[in-house]
């Protein structure tokens, strides 16, 4: 993949989360202004907005901040962390399930919001396990087939995982076999951070246990912000996730500067 076309790529990824920035702001607009404001919200959907609103947002600025910083810069690491990012303005599909909530619309409706965000979720983190191995022995020519492959990888998992009827704190149908997908789960989450630590050996290079450092926040925060919400666990998980983002791209932007 040329440097042109993932650029394009990137652009496309850039529309998918102005999209679902909209799609929020309607809905912020509806619940607190519009048709359903007078709808009393529950403190767990309240701390679900917060949650929705942070991902969103920071998907969108984190977005531009690459950019400015890997434009020109071939890193397949950035490439696909930039996906990871883009995935989280995903999480807006689950303030849907608040207006369905709130007129008992079918749960057909809300079983199929609830494939869509964990669509983003797979495929978020099957952007950072790649983005490891791209540092250690995956050729970056093969860029555009792991996107590829993550993207469908991802759409399988999410339309194949059991979806059960009741409807938990995070807006999310629970899952038929959640215990099953957390171990595959923490599995690619151990991963991630493993890929850079066999590249700092392997490699010599010290920077990638730092890079490793970044990754282990990011992924820890992204499990907090993803557990029940907890405005404690929402909190510390937003500054792991925005302390691990920082650490990972300053590293990796210097170990392009010097490679």
């Amino acid at each position: 993949m040329t440097l042109t076309s993932r650029n394009i790529v990137h652009i496309i990824g850039l529309f998918v989360v102005l999209f679902f920035f909209g799609l929020l702001l309607v809905l912020l607009y509806l619940l607190f202004y519009g048709s359903e404001a007078s709808f009393s919200l529950s403190q767990s959907m309240y701390l679900n907005l917060g949650s929705v609103l942070f991902l969103t947002v920071f998907s969108l600025i984190g977005w531009f901040i690459i950019r400015s910083y890997f434009k020109k810069t071939t890193s397949a690491e950035m490439f696909f962390f930039t996906f990871f990012v883009i995935s989280l303005s995903f999480e807006t599909v689950r303030i849907l399930q608040i207006p369905l909530i709130i007129h008992d619309e079918a749960m057909f409706l809300g079983n199929l919001l609830t494939r869509i965000v964990f669509f983003g979720r797979f495929f978020g983190l099957l952007c950072l396990f790649f983005s490891g191995l791209f540092s250690s022995w995956l050729e970056f020519q093969r860029i555009g087939l792991v996107l590829g492959v993550s993207l469908l990888l991802s759409f399988a998992l999410s339309s194949a995982v059991p979806v059960g009827t009741e409807i938990q704190a995070d807006l999310m149908y629970i899952l038929g076999s959640r215990n099953e997908v957390m171990i595959v789960v923490i599995a690619l989450e151990v991963f991630c951070v493993l890929n850079y630590i066999v590249a700092s050996v392997f490699l010599k290079q010290k920077e990638s246990l730092i890079v490793a450092l970044g990754m282990a926040f990011v992924v820890g925060g992204r499990e907090l912000i993803f557990s029940a919400p907890q405005l404690v666990l929402m909190i510390t998980g937003g500054i792991c996730l925005v302390l691990g983002s920082i650490i990972f791209g300053r590293k990796t932007h210097a170990l392009y500067l010097w490679t």
